[in-house]
């Protein structure tokens, strides 16, 4: 009798052992899939050619979605509120992506600094790099190539572009107003003359291209270097603005006029954001890297 006692609470002690295990085993399954379906995948980069705001791919929160817009949608029908929205929405990932080439490109130099011997296909890279920053040496070049924070960029756009409604930026992807004194580029002229001459503004084939201009423009130019060394300690837009007078004849009223676009549209909030991790096999992104 008391065999079959002990038995029977043996029996139970197992089936209680049993039921712990499955429950353990189902919570260390469910685990893995949670962390699955919620841990963030390295995406792909789209790029879009649309004339409609309504295909701009909202911004929700501080992972912004990969896409390069080829254009600037047509904004002069949306209200005030609606126009900026969606002109953030085309400019803030095409920044943050071309701050991901800049980056990219930085820490490749990075990489042939250290190599004791350069490929002829790493010297052409190095030397282009430094003759697009007109730099130095390495450590200068590596100086220029510190990235512009994202909301002095949107300031800067939305100011020049006249948040994306100028002539300028809608017929030739220029988001900064920059002119053009070659002749050989691709370019349009302006609506004014200056001195009884023509003016003209350079094209860009998209609004990427533009901002990475810009970038090369704030890296090299000796009309920035006081932005540059400022940048190199500091990071705070409110800061740095002040010594931007040199980007428009405006200068002291200019740098006012971006004081009050960062502040009345709480653009410093767009520096926390970034985009997620893009796939290295994606096949546009390296496409997008090689020619820029």
């Amino acid at each position: 009798m008391k065999f079959e006692i002990d038995l029977q609470k043996l029996r139970l002690k197992r089936e209680q052992y049993a039921s712990i295990i499955i429950f353990l085993a189902v919570i260390f399954y469910l685990t893995l899939f949670a962390i699955y379906i919620f841990t963030p995948r390295p995406q792909r980069v789209t790029i879009l050619n649309t004339n409609s705001p309504d295909s701009v791919i909202p911004v929700n929160d501080s992972i912004v979605t990969p896409v390069l817009y080829q254009r600037i949608p047509e904004l002069d029908t949306l209200n005030i509120l609606d126009r900026k929205k969606k002109f953030i929405e085309v400019i803030l990932p095409t920044t943050l992506l071309a701050q991901k080439i800049i980056e990219d490109k930085k820490d490749r130099i990075i990489e042939l600094k250290n190599k004791k011997e350069l490929t002829p296909e790493d010297s052409t890279f190095l030397i282009d790099m430094l003759i697009r920053f007109k730099a130095k040496n390495i450590e200068d070049l590596l100086f220029r190539m510190k990235p512009i924070p994202t909301s002095i960029v949107l300031a800067q756009a939305s100011t020049e572009s006249a948040w994306g409604r100028s002539r300028f930026c809608r017929e030739a992807n220029n988001l900064f107003g920059v002119w053009s004194f070659n002749e050989n580029e691709k370019r349009i002229p302006a609506g004014k003359r200056r001195d009884k001459k023509t003016i003209y503004l350079r094209k860009y084939d998209s609004p990427l291209e533009s901002i990475l201009d810009y970038f090369y423009t704030i890296g090299r130019s000796n009309a920035f270097t006081d932005f540059r060394d400022v940048l190199d300690i500091s990071e705070n837009p409110y800061r740095l603005i002040w010594f931007l007078q040199n980007y428009s004849e405006r200068r002291l009223e200019y740098v006012i006029t971006l004081r009050n676009v960062i502040e009345h549209n709480n653009l410093s909030r767009y520096d926390n954001y970034v985009l997620p991790e893009i796939d290295k096999d994606d096949k546009t992104w390296k496409e997008i890297v090689e020619k820029y």
